[in-house]
């Protein structure tokens, strides 16, 4: 969370995508796997590890990534169903959010900084409307880097046209968050909506 109040005008906020828009959890995707193969769904995640950053880095594509993945825990299963339980990481908007979103909508230009990929991009586009309020998504499979590594942040600042000191960036993981603050960006470690809004509130960026 910030320390301290910010002293000059924030003109955009930029918000993470995984559990701080969208709720994202990888347990759905590894009992479907576990259930079909003969590791267990820790033995799968660590697996799945590699070629995962690999995939959200756009090193590989999706077709590589099945195909890494399926070799990774000796698993015999189709492309399509492959993705269809890789997709079943994505639930649903986090509570509360989208009143968020909305409110700031009207007072900020929104921006996405996320570590993804292909598939669940193209996912969460397809089912979630909440993405429509954002003008610019910055993604790591894109970028070809992962928050919160300092090439990330350094393209998406050289994209924007505001100086760090007037972003306003919200993630769930304060590794991240702390990377952002080290370019001298305003950043909060979100926790959940109410205590987003609260923060917001305290500093003047919601009324």
């Amino acid at each position: 969370m910030m320390n301290n109040q910010i002293n000059s005008k924030v003109e955009a906020i930029i918000f993470d995508l995984g559990n701080v828009l969208v709720k994202i959890d990888y347990q759905k995707f590894l009992e479907n796997l576990s259930l079909n193969g003969k590791y267990t769904e820790s033995e799968i995640y660590n697996l799945l590890a590699e070629p995962a950053i690999l995939y959200e880095k756009g090193i590989i594509n999706s077709k590589t990534f099945y195909e890494k993945g399926i070799e990774k825990i000796a698993l015999r299963i189709d492309y399509k169903h492959f993705y269809y339980a890789w997709c079943s990481v994505v639930s649903e908007l986090v509570d509360g959010i989208d009143k968020v979103v909305d409110k700031l909508n009207k007072k900020f230009p929104l921006y996405l900084l996320s570590n993804t990929n292909e598939a669940h991009m193209k996912y969460i586009q397809d089912n979630f409307k909440i993405l429509k309020y954002f003008k610019e998504y910055f993604l790591s499979y894109k970028i070809g880097s992962m928050k919160p590594e300092k090439e990330i942040y350094e393209y998406m600042l050289g994209k924007l046209n505001f100086k760090p000191e007037e972003l306003f960036y919200i993630d769930d993981k304060l590794e991240n968050v702390k990377a952002a603050q080290e370019f001298g960006i305003h950043s909060y470690n979100f926790i959940n909506s109410n205590e987003l809004i609260k923060h917001l509130q305290s500093i003047n960026l919601m009324e």
